[in-house]
């Protein structure tokens, strides 16, 4: 989805505003960032400025390293991009910080394991407000 959404938004010459929240287990560290699924790719999308906006990883069931505290820590790319990190999983309040007062004109995608997607479609239909019709998903089985 994020991958064809630069390239429309590149080939229409329009910006898109996008806030990307990323998580994962922990093993960055132990393997390194390219081993982690996308990061990469996605940071060079934001790099070469195809899309505006964030990307911010969440990174869970890891340890801090020392001094380490959530907005101080991040992972400096090949592409020149700052990444921050958040040791936790992404939650709703996270999801509806980002929306503020644009919850009628934002889209979200949300793709993970079915439980995580499951429960975030629900909280932004039925909590948030959010149009079901502008809430996405893809569920990785």
């Amino acid at each position: 989805m994020f991958s064809s959404l630069a390239e429309s938004a590149a080939s229409a010459e329009r910006s898109l505003d996008i806030h990307f929240l990323y998580s994962q287990r922990d093993i960055g560290r132990l393997l390194g960032v390219p081993n982690m699924l996308f990061v990469e790719r996605i940071a060079d999308v934001f790099s070469r400025g195809l899309l505006s906006g964030n990307f911010q990883l969440f990174l869970t069931g890891g340890e801090r390293q020392e001094g380490e505290r959530d907005g101080n820590a991040g992972f400096n790319l090949s592409h020149g991009l700052h990444v921050p990190v958040l040791h936790r999983r992404i939650s709703i309040d996270d999801i509806t910080r980002i929306l503020d007062d644009e919850k009628d004109s934002a889209v979200v995608c949300v793709c993970g394991v079915p439980a995580m997607t499951d429960e975030f479609v629900d909280k932004l239909v039925n909590y948030v407000g959010v149009d079901s019709r502008r809430v996405l998903f893809e569920k990785w089985w």
